[in-house]
């Protein structure tokens, strides 16, 4: 991975962006065991882990160019913060649905049954953070670089 962030540096980009992972187990796909109610936040060790070891890496890739080049903005923190505050934007409202999703499959199955539907989509899309169980939707991303933008 650092050789090719060397090329790109060396193209005479002087900041690159290296982004952690999201707290996953705040998934839509992780919160449907409790209705869409509950981030577990003490389960994210894995991203917590992931996240600890990119940042490790950023510092040595910094410190090998001899200049801040590499920077990376903290994705985690920032979905978390998301999730937790009250968002009023007034482009795309107020987002009421955090944990659960609009776009949900039907029965699970992706496959062409007929004529039957293969997804639900919500009323509201405006209204909720994720898209479907792992994606966030437009006003989802929005929180989280409004978040991310003050940090």
């Amino acid at each position: 991975m650092f050789l090719n962030l060397k090329r790109v540096n060396s193209l005479g980009i002087n900041k690159i962006g290296i982004t952690g992972i999201q707290p996953i187990r705040c998934s839509p796909r992780n919160t449907a065991t409790s209705s869409f109610k509950n981030c577990d936040s003490a389960q994210n060790k894995l991203s917590k882990s992931h996240n600890e070891m990119l940042k490790q890496s950023v510092m040595a890739f910094n410190y090998a160019a001899a200049a801040p080049v590499f920077i990376r903005p903290i994705l985690y923190n920032a979905f978390f913060l998301a999730l937790q505050i009250d968002q009023n934007n007034p482009h795309q409202g107020k987002l009421s649905e955090k944990l659960k999703p609009c776009c949900i499959g039907v029965n699970g199955e992706d496959k062409n049954n007929g004529d039957q539907k293969k997804y639900i989509v919500c009323e509201d899309p405006k209204t909720t953070f994720f898209w479907d169980s792992i994606n966030p939707s437009d006003p989802g991303w929005f929180a989280v670089y409004s978040a991310l933008k003050h940090s």
